[in-house]
């Protein structure tokens, strides 16, 4: 390839990056449940736009780096001002453990979401509680005792 058309190509590419700023990380339509999103553009961006609205009515917008920590949802993201529009959608998960200590439980909630926690002793609810995100809650229960947990909302 001659020296003219490499610089022709290189030209091209380097005004399609300034101009177009194509969507590349979270792909389009993608599913996920991690809420951290880190985005990815191919071109020269210098903030994205994240909203659950395809109009971008009431963006999330942030500088470099490109990380966002989005509740469960469904998003659409731009960078800057183009036209280009990634979609991509967190997936509630609903994720507990139960760990058994020396004279209590400890549950913990590892899903991506709040949940609602329901503790019953002889047929009778005796407590209930909502464990966020990461939050861990230490319990006292009585032989017989039984959690529910379920997504909140």
């Amino acid at each position: 390839m001659n020296k003219k058309k490499m610089l022709w190509i290189l030209a091209v590419v380097i005004l399609t990056g300034l101009v177009l700023k194509v969507p590349l990380n979270p792909k389009y339509g993608e599913i996920r449940t991690d809420r951290e999103v880190e985005f990815k553009v191919f071109g020269f961006a210098n903030e994205i736009k994240v909203d659950d609205n395809l109009e971008f009515v009431s963006p999330a917008v942030k500088d470099k780096p490109f990380v966002f920590d989005l509740e469960p949802g469904e998003y659409y993201w731009k960078a800057d001002n183009s036209f280009l529009i990634g979609k991509f959608t967190i997936q509630s998960e609903v994720n507990v453990a139960l760990e058994k200590l020396e004279d209590k439980y400890r549950i913990s909630n590892l899903g991506n979401t709040e949940v609602d926690l329901g503790i019953t002793g002889n047929s009778f609810l005796t407590g209930a509680a909502v464990l966020g995100f990461g939050e861990k809650l230490d319990l006292e229960l009585e032989n017989g005792s039984v959690v529910t947990v379920g997504q909140r909302g």
